[in-house]
């Protein structure tokens, strides 16, 4: 129960799952100078706007970098 002051949140709201289900898979990506594959780790994420590359496989693989951005990842156990 979330307590806030002397605020309680009602007996009927639904509370949170303890966890979360990512859409991880691998996949194999072609270099296209060389024709080598290799296997990448991704996530699945049909609701996204951007696609992220890590610098490293997109300097292995030659391609050209549209934006870069950093970004910082947090997480945590329980």
């Amino acid at each position: 129960m979330n307590q806030v002051g002397n605020q309680k949140e009602p007996e009927n709201v639904p509370q949170r799952p303890s966890s979360a289900i990512l859409p991880l898979g691998q996949m194999t990506v072609v270099n296209p100078r060389t024709g080598d594959l290799k296997r990448v780790h991704v996530l699945l994420y049909s609701g996204a706007e951007l696609s992220f590359v890590d610098e490293r496989l997109a300097q292995e693989l030659a391609l050209r970098a549209i934006e870069k951005v950093k970004l910082s990842l947090n997480t945590f156990r329980q």
